[in-house]
């Protein structure tokens, strides 16, 4: 029983894969049939295909140095054998007036460019069957959408594999941003193709201008995160420390103070307010009274030490420290966190 469940699992997963297989040969199949109607094959031996065919010599001028170079000056060994060298395919969309995109053409996914790019290699049998060094270039003109392919050996052997192939299109599509022209882009590109092929990747992968900008920006953005952060963590520690010392300062300790203070205001037996010199109103709610025992009225203490400050029993008052912090009788400090009265 175990081994006939076994074999129903590989039958469905061999089947499972055949489909996938199929699914991809038929849309590559209908890429290269829908390549067939937009672009015409290379002539003559040429490397490159124009539509309409009225742009070629303008794109064969410019590029054929380079292809050729990519062509003749790296040999390629295949099966041990040293044997010519990378071939690169180009095939160009220059269409004015009916725009044909690269994801128009078949899937449906973020890679069009690149299956668009692997049906035009194989379509043109670009490169050596055997080696499979072949290399396409396919690009529309209209929406300035580009993709690249490279056969398995131009990937393990030239070193063309899909990071250096995505930087390369990237490069692609900036020069495009900057509005230069189509045949010094694919030469420039070229240029890019041939130097990884012999293993140059290092001004390719080089900072840009934009990499310096991006790099900057994420500086700003973690200092500011970072200063956010600082201020958010002192401030809950000035908190933490202000709550430590009221836990320090318990309420019997603070008792003691008020009644100390409620004995040092009965030996003054004051009656009146020593700054406006009025008579002390009757309500004691509008007295304030300060630890070192001096009592003002209600209107005179906000003007002296400010309207904030901490109540206690017995009515005793310790400012905030907002403006004065001193009995302006006594000049002894009233705060909750100053010294003792004659201390």
């Amino acid at each position: 029983m175990t081994r006939l469940t076994h074999l129903t699992s590989f039958l469905v997963s061999l089947t499972f894969a055949l489909l996938i297989c199929e699914s991809v040969a038929v849309n590559l199949n209908d890429l290269e049939a829908q390549l067939q109607v937009v672009l015409p094959l290379p002539v003559n031996g040429e490397q490159i295909a124009v539509y309409p065919p009225d742009q070629f010599s303008l794109y064969q001028d410019q590029l054929s140095q380079q292809l050729y170079d990519i062509r003749e000056n790296l040999p390629v060994t295949c099966d041990g054998v040293e044997t010519t060298g990378y071939q690169v395919g180009i095939g160009i969309l220059d269409d004015k007036n009916e725009c044909t995109s690269l994801n128009t053409l078949g899937l449906e996914e973020e890679d069009d460019g690149k299956e668009a790019a692997r049906a035009l290699l194989d379509l043109w049998g670009v490169g050596d069957p055997a080696c499979n060094n072949g290399v396409a270039i396919l690009l529309a003109l209209c929406d300035r959408s580009v993709g690249i392919f490279a056969g398995r050996g131009a990937k393990e052997q030239g070193g063309l594999t899909d990071k250096v192939l995505n930087k390369i299109v990237s490069r692609i599509t900036a020069k495009f941003r900057q509005e230069e022209a189509p045949e010094l882009v694919l030469e420039a590109a070229l240029v890019d193709i041939g130097k990884a092929l012999r293993g140059d990747t290092k001004e390719l992968f080089a900072w840009t201008y934009e990499d310096y900008l991006v790099a900057l920006f994420s500086l700003v953005v973690a200092f500011m995160f970072i200063s956010s952060f600082y201020m958010s963590w002192r401030e809950r520690r000035r908190t933490r420390e202000v709550q430590e010392l009221l836990s320090r300062i318990d309420d019997a300790e603070l008792e003691a103070r008020d009644a100390a203070a409620a004995g040092r205001a009965a030996q003054f037996a004051a009656t009146d307010c020593p700054i406006c010199l009025d008579t002390l109103p009757s309500d004691s709610s509008k007295v304030r009274l300060l630890r070192c025992g001096h009592k003002l009225c209600q209107v005179c203490s906000d003007h002296w030490f400010g309207s904030e400050a901490h109540e206690r029993s017995n009515h005793v008052f310790y400012p905030l420290g907002t403006k004065h912090v001193k009995c302006p009788v006594c000049r002894a400090d009233v705060r909750i966190s100053g010294p003792a009265p004659g201390g």
